[in-house]
């Protein structure tokens, strides 16, 4: 109970400060993966990026069998470095990220500059939503030595949020991220 008492609170600030909710959508798991969706929002459910991503590669099977991307979907996309420079650098550096698993989607941010040549650098402040919701849920992995993780999914579903038909896409996700970050405050 101690838990969902200091996580609620740690939550409560983050509120406060209005971070930026994202979510990317990835031509898969690896070192050479990029980008081929992100959508952002602020707290107050104001989109600031929605868009597909077009990647120098292909999207592999699996990973279409994820998300539903498809080449054919990103043929008008803008590329990643476009998308950089033109709305999310700014973003990214005046405002506190936040992410399900934002360690992966910074990962993902930092491979997809990385093919145009381009770096995060520092200066970037991020939560991760998802270890904030282990925290809360309090169940400790002994394995790993750290709080269990939980898929958004079943995030979700402990707070009784409905799970929409379009997730694992940029947009669906971070909706489902920013519910989850407010029902954790208790909001």
């Amino acid at each position: 109970m101690e838990n969902k008492r200091v996580v609620s609170e740690k939550a409560k600030r983050l509120i406060e400060r209005n971070p930026v909710v994202f979510d990317t959508e990835t031509t898969g798991l690896g070192r050479n993966a990029e980008i081929i969706e992100i959508a952002a929002m602020d707290m107050d459910g104001n989109v600031l990026v929605d868009s597909y991503v077009k990647p120098r590669g292909i999207i592999p099977n699996e990973a279409t069998a994820v998300h539903g991307i498809v080449l054919g979907d990103l043929s008008d996309a803008p590329t990643f470095d476009i998308l950089w420079k033109g709305a999310l650098e700014e973003l990214f550096r005046r405002r506190v990220v936040s992410a399900y698993n934002v360690d992966f989607d910074m990962k993902m941010i930092r491979q997809s500059l990385r093919i145009y040549g381009l770096h995060l650098g520092r200066g970037i402040e991020t939560v991760c939503i998802m270890k904030m919701f282990a925290e809360y849920r309090g169940e400790w992995d002994s394995r790993n030595n750290h709080y269990k993780w939980y898929s958004l999914e079943n995030a979700a579903r402990y707070f009784g949020l409905d799970i929409p038909k379009g997730l694992h896409r940029a947009m669906a996700d971070t909706r489902l991220a920013r519910l989850v970050l407010l029902n954790m405050a208790g909001q």
